[in-house]
């Protein structure tokens, strides 16, 4: 009975291998007649017909052949039955063999949406593999998208990410990208590609205005702003009208009166020309004629142009005083009740100094006026904090309107530390300023004191809680050290420079213009100065930043961290789909809790217990299990957590999803140490709970490898002694302390040289 059971079998096998031949036999026999179609020099009506038919007859067909079918259907004359399967065909022909042109249609007839089983959703799938594939249509569709954002497959707008789609050859393109970017100063690496392309003769519009704007502030190049007019005028006299308003502006602050009025004249056509610039030209507008004490033009204009906090205010001050039209109480008060409610810092001191409100209330509005950068209020909350008794918040205050340059507070503050002899260097700066602006005390005080002028250490917090900007650095967003003079709660190394974060809650960030991948975009920028920052980590390539908000951002190389969404740099390892690729951004913009960074990526955990590593190759992921403590780091290549049931897991920050369970249960706290040699490797160590109550367990983890540091837990010292507590202090980054039940405190090193830590009794 086996016997004839083998043969049926072995008859079904051969005729399935059999009717397998078959296929690839009818496949390659449709594609050696569509070879012969393609070889023909010329194709008439009735060969493109015959071949359709032939096509659309076939049972089985290769890619290639779906992929002319769906060309032969891909056109105006298609019928309703030819429109209803050609995206099909399309998707049958890439299935296993992506062809980029292929794709690039695919993607642009789903997003087009008139044929049958259009979907935007596949249309944005496609159009991310296009461009993917290094198709040039579809990268420069990918650039838009990034920089505007999608709201139907929940893509914010993150203009750094369309950088990892710009085509090589459209340099008009990438300047754009630059400009937009940016802003706030033009990265190294664009001003440099601006230079290269001016010398090659390759220099776009949007080029041209990249370079003039880099020569006009001085970024990366020497400030030159005839080099700048030269670069304006060029790209106007080409007809791109965007250029008039950065000559205006280069024009609006001469002493020429000739260049003044070509400044103007720029603006007016701007304003004609440019609806997207038509407020912020007529704003300019506005604001010189008021200043040039032309009142009639500035009125026109600002009654005219697109509200904003600065017309309205600049139109309480017309009606207030009576320039360019007859003085109106009524009409100044509701032109300033406007610009405060827009947010006019100055406007609403105005009207809320006062204006009759709770006693809490104007103490609100007015430190709201005064954390915005107006002056007048930051005296009013110094004054206010001295009412109430508060010195501390009133020599806050002081200082910040002295650093607005408020003469009285630069004079308070100047004198208040000569008073103090361990206090007395870090007057000079304040009477150095004071005296820039005519104080004749403080010019009489520097004379007397000025030869004796201590030189202070830059590149660290100084003691009266201000900065000194080394050299070849710059500050961002202000692009001056005024704004590091005081009142500076804590600063954070990155990976090439600093960030500033300040006591009223505002951040700001120092970076080296020397070097590359260094400055953040605006919409970073941005994100720090609105929330501040409550921790910092970085590695030799990118830097990340957990804000006050709970969300993180980070900047740098493309492949160190510095993107949180990245393409990677191999095709099998990219994200499958949109959702996959832009879970990181979105798991990472709220309660983020810390994070950390290796060599060449950075780590980070949430309050969900997620804890996620992106950057290395440019790929991100979540590392198995759920956690409540992110350790490691170090810019070493290692990392560890501790999970929600108290085990204490490790991995390679080239293979996080490759979990070495170090305990499976029982940690209530550990923390970690970098080896004071430096290079690979950390001391870890853990405090236990439950059976364990009050253990102590130490490790070394060196380059992927964990061990039991068995050779210090044997000390007497240590050895079979209960812990009450185990934690890292931060102003000590290379140790560790533990405190035992009978109150001994002991630190913890690791000096690296023979892969054991050592310790000391700091007290008894």
């Amino acid at each position: 009975m086996k016997f004839p059971n083998l043969l049926w079998a072995l008859l079904a096998l051969s005729l399935l291998i059999s009717g397998c031949a078959s296929v690839v036999e009818q496949q390659q026999a449709l594609d050696d007649r569509l070879t012969e179609f393609q070889r023909l020099p010329t194709k008439t009506d009735a060969q493109r017909l015959q071949m359709k038919q032939e096509l659309a007859a076939a049972r089985h067909r290769s890619p290639w052949a779906n992929l002319v079918l769906a060309s032969f259907y891909d056109s105006d004359s298609a019928s309703p039955e030819e429109q209803e399967k050609l995206l099909p065909l399309y998707e049958l022909a890439i299935k296993d063999k992506p062809y980029p042109k292929a794709v690039a249609r695919l993607a642009y007839l789903h997003l087009e949406g008139e044929l049958p089983h259009a979907d935007s959703a596949k249309g944005y799938h496609y159009l991310r593999m296009a461009a993917n594939l290094n198709n040039e249509w579809a990268q420069l569709k990918m650039v838009d998208l990034w920089v505007l954002g999608e709201p139907s497959i929940n893509l914010p707008a993150l203009p750094k990410v369309a950088s990892l789609y710009l085509p090589e050859d459209h340099l008009d393109v990438q300047a754009w990208h630059c400009l937009n970017t940016y802003a706030y100063r033009l990265s190294k690496t664009c001003v440099e590609a601006f230079v290269d392309a001016e010398k090659e003769g390759e220099l776009s519009p949007y080029g041209a205005i990249g370079l003039g704007l880099a020569y006009a502030h001085g970024w990366t190049v020497a400030k030159d702003l005839k080099q700048a007019e030269r670069l304006f005028r060029r790209v106007t006299q080409r007809g791109v009208t965007e250029a008039d308003v950065h000559l205006a502006e280069l024009y609006l602050s001469s002493d020429s009166k000739a260049q003044q009025a070509q400044g103007e004249a720029l603006l007016k056509n701007a304003s004609s020309e440019l609806p997207a610039w038509r407020a912020y030209a007529e704003t300019l507008l506005a604001e010189h004629y008021y200043q040039q004490g032309r009142y009639d033009d500035a009125l026109e204009i600002a009654l005219n142009t697109e509200p904003s906090a600065e017309i309205n205010y600049q139109l309480y001050q017309h009606y207030l005083l009576g320039r360019g039209t007859d003085k109106d109480r009524q009409q100044a008060n509701h032109y300033l009740q406007l610009a405060a409610y827009s947010g006019h810092p100055q406007g609403m001191y105005d009207l809320y100094l006062d204006a009759p409100l709770e006693p809490s209330e104007r103490v609100r509005l007015m430190r709201m006026s005064a954390t915005q950068g107006c002056v007048d209020a930051m005296v009013w909350m110094a004054q206010h904090s001295q009412n109430r008794g508060d010195s501390e918040a009133q020599r806050l205050w002081q200082k910040e309107a002295a650093i607005g340059g408020h003469v009285p507070s630069q004079l308070a503050v100047a004198q208040s530390l000569a008073l103090d002899p361990q206090q007395r260097k870090y007057a000079y700066p304040w009477y150095q300023r004071a005296a820039q602006q005519g104080s004749q005390p403080a010019q009489s005080w520097l004379k007397h004191n000025s030869v004796n002028a201590p030189k202070r250490k830059s590149g660290r917090l100084l003691q009266d809680g201000s900065f000194i900007l080394p050299e070849h650095h710059v500050l961002l967003p202000e692009g001056n050290d005024i704004y590091l003079q005081g009142n500076i709660d804590k600063v954070w190394p990155t990976h090439c420079g600093w960030v500033i974060q300040r006591k009223f809650g505002d951040a700001a960030v120092v970076v080296n213009e020397q070097k590359r991948n260094c400055i953040p975009s605006d919409l970073e920028l941005m994100q720090l100065m609105d929330n501040g920052a409550v921790e910092v980590v970085h590695n030799h390539g990118a830097t990340a930043a957990l804000l006050g908000n709970g969300q993180l951002i980070s900047w740098g190389s493309r492949l160190m961290g510095g993107y949180l969404i990245e393409e990677a740099n191999w095709h099998d390892e990219q994200a499958a789909d949109w959702p996959s690729l832009l879970k990181i951004y979105h798991h990472l913009q709220r309660g983020v809790v810390t994070i950390s960074a290796t060599e060449s990526a950075l780590q980070a955990l949430t309050n969900d217990g997620e804890i996620w590593q992106w950057g290395r190759n440019g790929v991100a992921y979540q590392v198995p299990g759920e956690y409540r403590q992110l350790i490691g780091g170090h810019t070493t290549v290692d990392a560890c957590g501790v999970t929600t049931q108290g085990g204490l897991n490790c991995w390679g920050e080239f293979a996080p999803t490759q979990i070495t369970q170090v305990v499976d249960s029982g940690v209530k706290v550990a923390a970690s140490v970098p080896y004071m040699s430096g290079g690979y490797g950390f001391g870890l160590l853990a405090l236990f709970e439950g059976e364990q109550q009050g253990q102590l367990g130490a490790w070394n983890v060196y380059y992927g490898d964990i061990k039991r540091d068995q050779q210090l837990m044997a000390k007497s010292e240590l050895r079979g002694h209960h812990w009450r507590s185990l934690k890292a202090e931060p102003a000590d980054s290379l140790s560790l302390f533990a405190e035992r039940d009978d109150g001994v405190k002991i630190r913890f090193y690791y000096p690296g040289r023979y892969l054991t830590g050592s310790y000391r009794i700091e007290s008894n």
